[in-house]
């Protein structure tokens, strides 16, 4: 999988902004230039501050947070199916495992996204 196709799913599930015009004409650039970051907004410039990763960096880490995100899910929700199909493990100390698992696949699915959204955006989009 090349670094362009990574990219672009990436924007896809929302993970990375689109693409400027500035981006679009060479997609492989690592970091923007001070002039790519300058807006003219009349009596001065307003200086954009750009990401502190690179795209190589960036897809690495919406990997490993998506891993994270994922493996979270999958393992809590296989803790919760095998102790309600299987009667020998409803025993009083699994069932409080079982509401741990409740809890942690509430904080994958709820908190965890969000969290690696914003590792790899750097900033908060929802605000």
């Amino acid at each position: 999988m090349t670094l362009a196709c990574l990219r672009n799913f990436l924007i896809a599930t929302m993970l990375l902004p689109p693409l400027s015009a500035t981006d679009s004409a060479d997609a492989n650039t690592t970091s923007p230039t001070d002039s790519d970051n300058i807006t003219g907004t009349g009596n001065g410039s307003t200086v954009l501050e750009a990401g502190p990763y690179a795209d190589w960096q960036m897809a690495l880490i919406a990997i490993a947070c998506g891993i994270l995100v994922v493996g979270t899910i999958v393992g809590n929700v296989l803790v919760v199916t095998a102790v309600a199909i299987v009667r020998r493990l409803r025993t009083p100390s699994n069932l409080l495992i079982v509401s741990l698992a409740i809890s942690d696949l509430l904080v994958g699915v709820l908190v965890m996204p969000f969290a690696a959204m914003y590792e790899v955006r750097s900033s908060f989009h929802f605000t």
